[in-house]
Order: structure tokens, then C-alpha cells, then sequence
């Protein structure tokens, strides 16, 4: 959430030229054992790898807090059940410590300053996370332990920024152009902003990477423009910034 480092992953299927054919009956599992998994963090400053590690079995998602990476890892394609969900944890700062091993049954959606965000849905990835319906996320330290449950989340946006609304909806959709009433919350500092209808996206703001907000607003030749309203910084304590906006504006 800071911006320090960036995370990569690669996902490697091993196959074996003569490979028996498989049942459908044993080919998830059979698939999911072919796989490996390979993470590698660098400095986003410098490009200096700072970690790089080998994973067993299916990578299902990644997430950086300021000091560690996580990696969930599954022994098939879902946390859950037997797909038996891992989250390894590696230490940033203590480079040459062995990843903590937490089992979870959920997904691995994102991370916030400290602590990461996991969610029983799945999330669908572009600008934001963005889920089909609202879903609770479970926010988990480091060491696996909860330390909170939100519900009704409609996106991770970033930086531990998620979008929330006040009441669960019976709707298949929430598209961050929506009118319905929600709420960016920070889940570190609890600071909550109003982006009733507004779009909310990750991007370069004055004191690194955080949440640009924009409003839309129609135009008097029947068009739509995006208006800058204000920033959320990933560092500070979660209060809107209107400062410096004509950096959003655009050309």
C-alpha cells in the first residue's frame, strides 16, 4: 500500500510428454499438482529484487502490506475444502525468514497497511476488485488472526480502501458508476468519505500511490465529463485531500 515494492507471480504447469490421460474425475486434482508457483518482490524505487521464492501447488492471489507479501496457494482451483488454502506469508524486512503458513478457506482479495483482506467471493479484477454482489471481508494480521468482519463490500479499492454500502442489496451488480448510496472505508484508521455515485480508482496521487476520486457530470452539448473531486492518500489518516487536484484534470 505504500508503493515500496511491486509483487510478481508466475504460474508454471509441469508436463510430462508421455502423461497418461486423465478422467474427469481426477484431472482437477491431477492439473492442480502439475503446478508451480514463483513470486518475486522488487524494489519499486530501485528494481532490486528483494525476495523471490518458489510455491507448491496453484497460486490463487497475492497481496502487499507495507512490511510483507502474502501468497494464497490451494491444492486445487478454490480455497475451500480440499482445494485446503494456504496463505504464505514472507517478511520483507527480515529477508532471509521463512514464509508463516496460515490455512484459510477464503479468498485472498487484497491487503491494507498492516493486515490482510480476505473474502468467501471472488473478486473480478480491473481498475478496482470489483464483486457480482456484496460480500463480507475478513480482515486478517499477519499471524492469521481476525481482527475484523465488514460486511456488505461491493469493491477493494486500495491501500486498504474498500467500498461499502449501508444495507445489503438483492442487486447482481455494483458498478462503481452507480447512484446508490456507499462509502469508501479505510480499514486501518475506520475513516469513512461519502462516494455516493462517484468513480473511485487507484492512481499516482502527491504523496505516492492512493485513490483518486472523480464525479460525472453531464455536459451542456448532451455529453459526460469526469471531474476530479479529491485524493485518498495510502499513508495518512484517511481524511479527503483537494489540493493539488489539477494534476487529475485531464488534457
Amino acid at each position: 500500500p505504500n508503493g515500496n515494492y511491486v509483487s510478481l507471480a508466475l504460474q508454471v504447469t509441469r508436463k510430462q510428454e508421455d502423461e497418461p490421460q486423465l478422467t474427469d474425475q481426477s484431472s482437477t486434482v491431477e492439473l492442480a499438482s502439475q503446478q508451480r508457483g514463483y513470486v518475486v518482490v522488487l524494489d519499486a524505487r530501485t528494481g532490486d529484487v528483494v525476495r523471490q521464492e518458489k510455491l507448491p501447488n496453484l497460486v490463487l492471489g497475492q497481496a502487499l502490506t507495507n512490511n510483507v507479501l502474502a501468497v494464497e496457494t490451494a491444492q486445487d482451483f478454490f480455497p475451500g475444502g480440499s482445494g485446503r488454502g494456504k496463505l504464505h506469508v514472507f517478511s520483507l524486512e527480515k529477508k532471509s525468514d521463512p514464509a508463516a503458513e496460515i490455512p484459510v478457506d477464503q479468498w485472498l482479495v487484497g491487503a491494507s497497511r498492516t493486515t490482510l483482506l480476505l473474502s468467501s467471493e471472488t473478486a473480478l479484477q480491473g481498475r478496482v476488485s470489483e464483486f457480482p454482489d456484496t460480500t463480507t471481508v475478513t480482515q486478517l494480521d499477519i499471524h492469521g488472526h481476525v481482527v475484523n468482519t465488514i460486511p456488505n463490500v461491493t469493491e477493494i479499492v486500495f491501500g486498504g480502501w474498500i467500498r461499502t454500502v449501508p444495507t445489503s442489496s438483492n442487486e447482481s451488480e455494483h458498478d462503481a458508476e452507480a447512484s446508490e448510496k456507499s462509502n469508501l472505508l479505510h480499514v486501518d484508521t475506520g475513516a469513512k468519505v461519502d462516494v455516493s455515485g462517484k468513480l473511485a480508482w487507484i492512481s499516482d496521487t502527491p504523496t505516492g500511490t492512493g485513490v483518486f476520486v472523480q464525479d460525472e457530470v453531464p455536459t451542456d452539448d448532451g455529453k459526460t465529463e469526469y471531474v476530479p473531486v479529491f485524493w485518498l492518500s495510502s499513508t495518512d489518516d484517511g481524511h479527503p485531500h483537494t489540493e493539488n487536484l489539477e494534476q487529475f484534470k485531464d488534457e
